[in-house]
């Protein structure tokens, strides 16, 4: 799973060089978590077998802040039992990523 902003200057398919429809994307305005994203993920996980979930920021022109990124992983935590099952048992990993729009590079976080 890519979970992104619905802007579309960060096309995930592009950034990680992969065809349409090999990437499940998730977009909104500004990360928020809501029951549209929680369910969204639950399908992934239960139906899909994702086990990698990338939230995909934007790097601000002062750098690579991942505060925003690191509380909306644990947003998703919080609101997604089966991630958090996921999470627990280590079958799921939550992966921070900041996406430069000057470069078009990303970098991955903790």
């Amino acid at each position: 799973i890519v979970f992104t902003y619905s802007d579309s200057r960060i096309p995930p398919e592009l950034i990680f060089d992969q065809k349409l429809g090999e990437i499940y994307v998730i977009r909104n305005s500004g990360l928020s978590v809501d029951n549209s994203t929680l369910n969204s993920i639950d399908q992934a996980i239960n139906e899909l077998g994702v086990r990698l979930v990338v939230i995909l920021d934007r790097s601000s022109q002062k750098g690579f802040d991942f505060s925003n990124v690191d509380q909306t992983a644990q947003k998703l935590a919080d609101g997604s039992a089966v991630l958090r099952a996921g999470l627990e048992a280590k079958n799921v990993m939550v992966v921070p990523a900041l996406y430069d729009m000057d470069s078009g590079k990303v970098t991955f976080g903790k």
